[in-house]
């Protein structure tokens, strides 16, 4: 029996992205993301299983408002990185040399836009916390998808056809 690495995940995007899209990185927020109050959203956590299943290395950016993170994603194969302002998270990310052409980036908050500047590829996400609207307009001057929950988010990434009717002209 031969050890085989899992074959990338590949979203497929619009020409106005550039064609398809080799995803290896999920860099998202965690407080009003992937959680509300601090506590992780049912469902997320199979979500997130299948996404590493598939070998894209996932990473939660966050100042922990609620201080729950720890706890919140023990035992998911991400990586949690600390950050104190919004500005640290392009910072961070460049800091471990991702390559933006294969880097999906997720978030909620005014806190998260730098990173959505950064980014090729962006998922807003309005749960219970809401989103900003400065990441809102990221969003609508990219034409990036909005979505109403955590799960809608992650969904777009494990069964790429859900992007590309969202895309579709």
């Amino acid at each position: 029996m031969t050890d085989t690495a899992a074959e990338p995940l590949v979203l497929q995007l619009p020409d106005l992205f550039g064609g398809p899209m080799e995803v290896h990185n999920l860099v998202s927020d965690f407080t009003g993301t992937i959680s509300v109050k601090g506590k992780l959203l049912p469902g997320v956590a199979g979500r997130i299983m299948r996404l590493a299943d598939r070998g894209v290395k996932i990473y939660y950016m966050t100042a922990d408002t609620h201080g729950t993170v720890r706890e919140a994603l023990h035992g998911l194969p991400l990586e949690i990185i600390k950050v104190e302002v919004g500005d640290d998270k392009p910072k961070r990310i460049k800091e471990r040399g991702f390559d933006v052409n294969h880097t999906v980036v997720m978030g909620n908050g005014r806190n998260d836009m730098a990173m959505f500047r950064w980014a090729h590829f962006g998922i807003a996400v309005m749960e219970g916390e809401g989103v900003s609207g400065g990441l809102l307009g990221i969003c609508i001057q990219s034409e990036w998808p909005v979505v109403k929950s955590a799960c809608n988010a992650l969904d777009l990434l494990l069964y790429p056809p859900c992007a590309q009717a969202t895309d579709r002209d």
